[in-house]
């Protein structure tokens, strides 16, 4: 049995890509009136620019290995 899904924008902030991912992926069909739809399509490139970000300054490391 399918679950119904709700289209308000959750009561939460969601801080988590994948799961923002699956957010989006559960309304991409829905019309441009879906108030979580709209909240996912901004949402989800927000936090990919923060994981990049994170991604790229973990790989800065001003200590040479063994020094």
């Amino acid at each position: 049995m399918a679950q119904a899904i709700s289209h308000d924008v959750p009561d939460y902030p969601v801080q988590n890509l994948e799961v923002a991912r699956r957010g989006l992926e559960t309304h991409r069909a829905c019309a441009k009136g879906c108030e979580a739809k709209r909240y996912f399509i901004a949402l989800v490139p927000h936090l990919e620019m923060i994981a990049r970000r994170r991604a790229a300054s973990a790989g800065w490391n001003l200590w040479p290995p063994g020094g």
